[in-house]
């Protein structure tokens, strides 16, 4: 799972004014705000989870869940991946936020 990844590299780059948002692209239904919440106190995550309306991922073109995209402070995007393993994630996301970041 990407959630434990990310709350590892949200943890180790929030001094650098690094920012990790979720983005659930479910509706916005009790039930997935109650698995949301579930999601979030098991896994102790310490970044944001919001909910998004299917236009943004029709904009997005989002085909797969998880999908990953690092953005600079302009919001351009400078990496983007589709899906998750476990051993490539996080030295990925930190090989890329380590260049943009130095």
């Amino acid at each position: 799972m990407a959630f434990p990844k990310l709350n590892e590299i949200f943890e180790e780059y929030k001094d650098r004014k690094v920012n990790i948002i979720s983005i659930n692209p479910l509706n916005n239904s009790t039930k997935d705000s109650i698995m949301t919440n579930l999601t979030i106190s098991r896994n102790k995550l310490n970044f944001q989870i919001g909910f998004c309306a299917n236009s943004l991922t029709k904009n997005l073109k989002l085909q797969s869940y998880p999908t990953l995209y690092i953005l600079d402070k302009n919001k351009k995007i400078l990496y983007s991946h589709i899906g998750y393993n476990e051993t490539d994630y996080k030295i990925n996301i930190k090989t890329i936020l380590d260049k943009y970041l130095n």
